[in-house]
């Protein structure tokens, strides 16, 4: 079977294309910029079509930014770490990403937080009975920490639902979760 190869367009096409793709989904400049780099017939078509739909107010990566970031938040229960690492793979700078997440973060109590993820992930209510296994006391930590909550928050919350929480002070020191890039 052939590959089909796609069509070269001209800059009012492009412009055209990137609105088109901008209607059914929010992009970052730069998930836009690698689709449109794909479809330009020159590469500096790219740079004035970005610009344009910047004028008109059709891109904006702060705009992006802060929807995603409550997004995040309020339906999926992600920690502000989580969601800054994703803003920034998905082209959003630093500065921009991180003053996102403060805003929608602003206020929010990180307990409450991880209490919200827990329900989300575990089945029953693990507030009724406390949880026995290590492994299982292992394994939230690990989820919480990838979902971009600090360590101390964690143990802190994991004290609460753990039948032996002596052990998990190992956890309270360790800096690991800083590092994560998940």
């Amino acid at each position: 079977m052939a590959r089909r190869s796609l069509q070269l367009l001209t800059p009012e096409a492009l412009f055209e294309y990137a609105v088109e793709t901008l209607s059914r989904r929010s992009l970052t400049a730069a998930e836009l910029r690698s689709r449109l780099v794909r479809r330009a017939a020159r590469a500096a078509d790219v740079d004035e079509v970005l610009e344009r739909l910047s004028a008109v107010g059709y891109l904006d990566d702060s705009r992006v930014a802060e929807s995603y970031s409550r997004f995040r938040k309020e339906f999926e229960a992600l920690g502000p770490k989580r969601v800054v690492r994703e803003l920034r793979r998905r082209g959003v700078e630093a500065s921009v990403a991180e003053t996102a997440v403060g805003e929608a973060y602003e206020g929010s109590d990180e307990a409450e937080l991880i209490h919200a993820h827990l329900q989300k992930k575990l089945v029953r209510d693990y507030r009724e009975r406390k949880i026995e296994d290590p492994r299982v006391i292992a394994r939230l930590y690990r989820g919480l920490a990838r979902a971009g909550f600090p360590g101390d928050k964690i143990v802190d919350t994991l004290r609460e639902i753990s039948a032996d929480s002596e052990w998990l002070d190992a956890f309270a020191d360790d800096p690991g979760d800083e590092g994560l890039d998940l």
